[in-house]
C-alpha cells in the first residue's frame, strides 16, 4: 500500500507511511560495502545519511545478507562502469 500511495503522490515521503513507524533509523544513502569504491570517487558515505522510518530500512534491505536490491544496484553500476573504462 505504501509503495501505490508513492506511485499516486509522487514520492514516498508525502506518504502517511514515511512517519508510520515510531522506530526510525540514520540510513546510509550509499551502501556501506561499496565504502572503498565511493572512496575513490571523493563520496564520503558517512556524511550521506537519511532519517528512515522502520519499514523502508527492511524494505531496502529485503533480499538477504548482501544488502538486498538497493546494494545490487550499486554494484551492477559499479561494474557496468568497471566494463566501460
Amino acid at each position: 500500500m505504501a509503495l501505490e500511495e508513492a506511485r499516486q503522490t509522487g514520492s514516498v515521503r508525502a506518504t502517511q507511511w514515511w512517519s508510520f513507524s515510531a522506530k526510525r533509523f540514520l540510513h546510509h544513502i550509499f551502501p556501506q560495502q561499496l565504502r572503498e569504491k565511493f572512496s575513490k570517487i571523493g563520496i564520503n558515505i558517512d556524511e550521506c545519511v537519511m532519517d528512515v522510518p522502520d519499514w523502508f530500512h527492511s524494505w531496502v534491505h529485503s533480499g538477504g545478507k548482501n544488502g538486498g536490491m538497493w546494494n545490487e544496484a550499486w554494484r551492477n553500476f559499479f561494474d557496468w562502469v568497471e566494463q566501460k573504462l
